[in-house]
């Protein structure tokens, strides 16, 4: 995943994911969600450190509860929750607040509000 400055068309910074990258959203406070297809199958959270543009890999956060490939995300215009759908139909709603909370304070509460099977 490469950062880039659209103003003078340099890269600002990247980091090494090993999968398919599906969607990327931006998100308050530095942060960037990405959801990944092969071989990852989950999504991500990355910090950008503030003033340098650099894409912290140190402070990710895996959302591993996915079993197949995450192929679309939406998130809620207040940007507080995420739905994700994998390629097996699974959907789950996540808050994204909880998940920021539980990476920074090692909490281990349950970040997954609902989840369902499409079929």
């Amino acid at each position: 995943m490469r950062l880039w400055d659209l103003k003078s068309i340099t890269l600002e910074s990247s980091v090494k994911i090993d999968s398919q990258i599906s969607n990327v959203h931006f998100l308050p406070n530095n942060l960037v969600i990405s959801s990944q297809g092969y071989i990852g199958n989950n999504l991500k959270l990355f910090q950008i450190q503030e003033y340098s543009n650099l894409i912290n890999s140190l402070y990710s956060y895996d959302f591993e509860e996915h079993k197949k490939r995450v192929l679309y995300t939406a998130i809620k215009q207040s940007k507080d929750y995420i739905l994700s759908q994998s390629a097996d139909g699974e959907c789950k709603l996540w808050n994204i607040e909880s998940i920021y909370n539980k990476y920074n304070k090692n909490e281990n509460n349950n970040s997954v509000l609902f989840d369902c099977q499409l079929r």
